[in-house]
């Protein structure tokens, strides 16, 4: 996976080639993961109309077999590449799409992804207190799971809505959205200094 992300030419042929093959075999769910990693492909390239085609592929192939992992990957996929685009809206269709499949399956560590790509396209939008509720929403999930990578992009954006609201304003929202104060392992995740856009939804599925 790593060589194919790296966007070399070889390996999106042989990926190609798999595709073919899973086609002829009525391999329907490696149809799926071949098209789903060309999106990828395509995402790391900023071939964006590529990613969108092969993503859409992919998504109506989960769709019918009835996976929704697979499918909640693929909405955010999409909604990654709205965002990218700047296509707010899409790109906020596609994620609540995910959220809600998320919720729905009880997939804490997928809402939390969820919420965070919303924050970042709220900030994106321009409204700064839209993305501090998302990414709350966001960081209150991430803190229940082990891996502290999975604070790091909800904590650098908070940091970034901080120096646009106020520790105010978050302490507030916080309370307000889990019923608890700000704890103090929060509150260190919005210092000042300089400041770091997360990856959209690059919050670890493993548990």
């Amino acid at each position: 996976m790593v060589e194919l992300l790296r966007g070399k030419d070889e390996s999106e042929k042989w990926l190609r080639q798999a595709l073919a093959l899973h086609a002829e075999l009525g391999d329907h769910d490696g149809v799926a993961n071949d098209y789903r990693t060309l999106g990828l492909i395509a995402i790391a390239r900023h071939k964006w109309d590529e990613a969108r085609q092969f993503l859409s592929e992919a998504l109506d192939i989960t769709k019918a077999n009835g996976h929704r992992e697979g499918t909640i990957e693929c909405y955010q996929l999409l909604g990654e590449v709205e965002h990218k685009l700047g296509q707010w809206e899409e790109a906020e269709r596609w994620l609540q799409e995910a959220l809600a499949l998320a919720q729905s399956m009880g997939q804490e560590i997928r809402v939390a992804a969820c919420y965070l790509q919303l924050g970042l396209t709220a900030e994106a939008r321009g409204d700064a207190a839209e993305a501090l509720e998302c990414t709350v929403r966001a960081l209150s999930l991430a803190r229940r799971f082990p891996q502290a990578a999975n604070r790091t992009a909800p904590g650098q954006m908070l940091s970034s809505v901080t120096k646009q609201l106020g520790i105010g304003a978050i302490e507030e929202c916080w309370e307000r959205l889990t019923g608890e104060p700000l704890p103090d392992d929060v509150r260190q995740l919005a210092p000042t200094g300089p400041e770091r856009t997360p990856e959209l939804g690059r919050i670890s599925a493993d548990t």
